[in-house]
């Protein structure tokens, strides 16, 4: 009990100083990824009062299309301790949204996780940019690549994903520009060297 007091105040003044010192938007968030605390610039960043941001959760603040993704980020944070990611679309209160870079450790503190983010100022890296072993595909592109990978033709996928033969086209050459590509087979040896697909 009284380590882990211990490690409770040395983690509040470990944020103290970030606070003070560092220039990116920083978010502690619990397990619950609720936002605990934000640093002035990170209500600079999402255009609102700091008293408007702690206390919600941080997918109020991701396009909802982008949820799935926020969840795939999360277990990687959770399984690998630590997470870069660019470029990450965020929501700010005026209604608008950013492209931001962001780095993510757990346990930070005991059962909370530190964000610093900072707005995008070009286009990003390329597409192939990764976080862990995983490139940025969707839970979708994610599901054509795996029945892929089992040898379905594109009409077999459409009919088990319940998309037409063209969506799963479209798909799979976001898939092959992602992965930095040129045909199916290459796909699928890259998500499995890349762990995307087993």
């Amino acid at each position: 009990m009284i380590a882990s007091a211990g490690r409770f105040i040395a983690g509040e003044q470990r944020v103290a100083v970030l606070w003070r010192t560092v220039l990116d938007a920083l978010f502690v968030v619990d397990d619950d990824r609720t936002l605990i605390r934000v640093n002035r610039q990170a209500a600079e960043l999402l255009r609102a009062p700091v008293e408007d941001i702690v206390g919600r959760h941080a997918k109020e603040f991701v396009p909802q299309a982008n949820w799935p993704l926020v969840d795939e980020l999360w277990d990687r944070l959770m399984l690998d301790g630590m997470l870069h990611f660019w470029p990450f679309e965020v929501l700010r209160a005026d209604g608008t949204s950013v492209l931001v870079e962001f780095q993510a450790t757990r346990d930070f503190s005991t059962a909370q996780h530190l964000f610093a983010a900072r707005a995008s100022d070009g286009p990003g890296p390329p597409a192939t940019a990764r976080f862990g072993r995983s490139a940025v595909l969707s839970g979708r592109e994610r599901q054509v690549l795996q029945l892929a990978a089992t040898g379905k033709s594109t009409s077999e996928i459409a009919e088990l994903l319940v998309l037409s033969p063209g969506t799963v086209k479209t798909h799979l050459q976001r898939i092959f520009r992602k992965l930095d590509v040129r045909d199916r087979a290459a796909a699928v040896a890259e998500g499995l060297r890349r762990g995307i697909i087993v």
